[in-house]
């Protein structure tokens, strides 16, 4: 007989997943079968936020501006327009209650568990992008079927612009080779059918043959098969729009960034301006100090060199009046006598 794999997208509980209640679908003596691989001592809101501590740190330390800066990483997720969610959690089961029934524990449904449980024990070495906030199975629902909860955060990094790492499931699907492409499809899609081929491996290892849920499986009605489709087709939409998102996003911090870089240098211009302006101001005063300097000099200089001229000017009145009276006094008396005077001229 073969078994359908399904991989189904579940909302988060971490009550319900961890068990912290009983629910009303599940019986307490059947809690010997609940197995948990990953678990959280907190909520998965102080998990997320301890996660991400480091990077958020060191990106408020680089923001000016307060409304920049993040306060509360997962709460910002939730009321962000890019609607990445800070938790994705999904549902991995063997075959449904008709065939593989909690309540049923013949050999094939043991190795169909055992399968289950050994696959779900490869996912955190196998997908090191995602970080694992709870993987535990419920086997004590007794109209159910034996099934995990995994819960994650993807964590995308090598971003050039604000948070290094940061929560991203494109950019940590995309790191794990799931890119979305027309002919392969979505990458969370890509991500879901390589889950279900680990645990198709983990079956064959056991001699248990899978079954395509789109040709055989009676578990969903169709109504729900319908149902099922569209929400998944919904989410696959989403994750495409959060790429896009992702990738505008990028853009737009490219721009703030370079933005901020021109206001910075504008700002060195203006204050360069303003210094050139200044050193002109104390130049212009200088000079004008100088030539206030010069004139007063040249004025001073001017009244010198007259003062000088007008005494020696005098000095030489003075010099030729004496050279006058020494001539009187040496003529005078050789004239009384009436004798020529020989002056020694030929």
């Amino acid at each position: 007989m073969g078994y359908s794999i399904s991989a189904t997208q579940g909302d988060i509980a971490q009550y319900h997943d961890e068990r912290l209640y009983t629910p009303d679908n599940a019986r307490e003596d059947l809690k010997q079968f609940n197995r948990t691989i990953v678990k959280q001592d907190c909520s998965y809101h102080d998990a997320f936020n301890e996660l991400f501590k480091d990077d958020v740190e060191a990106y408020n330390a680089t923001q000016k501006r307060n409304d920049r800066k993040i306060n509360d990483y997962y709460d910002s997720l939730q009321d962000s327009k890019r609607k990445e969610k800070p938790i994705y959690e999904y549902v991995f089961q063997i075959g449904n209650h008709e065939t593989n029934s909690v309540m049923s524990y013949d050999e094939e449904n043991m190795l169909c568990r055992e399968a289950l449980d050994s696959a779900m024990d490869k996912l955190q070495e196998r997908y090191t992008a995602f970080h694992f906030m709870f993987i535990g199975a419920h086997g004590d629902e007794p109209k159910g079927t034996y099934h995990y909860h995994v819960a994650f955060t993807p964590v995308g990094t090598g971003y050039k612009n604000g948070l290094q790492k940061r929560c991203s499931l494109t950019k940590a699907l995309n790191s794990m080779g799931f890119k979305s492409s027309e002919d392969d499809g979505y990458a969370i899609t890509q991500w879901q059918n390589d889950v279900k081929d680990l645990i198709e491996h983990e079956m064959l290892q056991r001699g248990l043959e899978r079954e395509y849920m789109n040709d055989t499986d009676k578990h969903l009605s169709v109504s729900d098969f319908k149902h099922s489709k569209m929400i998944e087709k919904m989410y696959n939409d989403a994750g495409y729009l959060i790429e896009r998102y992702d990738e505008l996003d990028a853009k737009e911090q490219a721009l703030d960034k370079r933005s901020k870089d021109l206001e910075q240098a504008e700002a060195r211009v203006r204050l360069k301006t303003k210094s050139l302006d200044n050193r002109k101001a104390e130049l212009d005063t200088k000079e004008q100090s100088l030539n206030t300097r010069a004139t007063m000099l040249d004025a001073k200089e001017q009244n010198i060199n007259s003062l000088v001229d007008a005494k020696v000017k005098q000095e030489l009145k003075k010099r030729e009046a004496r050279r006058e009276q020494a001539l009187t006094a040496v003529t005078a008396p050789q004239r009384h006598r009436g004798e020529d005077i020989d002056f020694g001229i030929y």
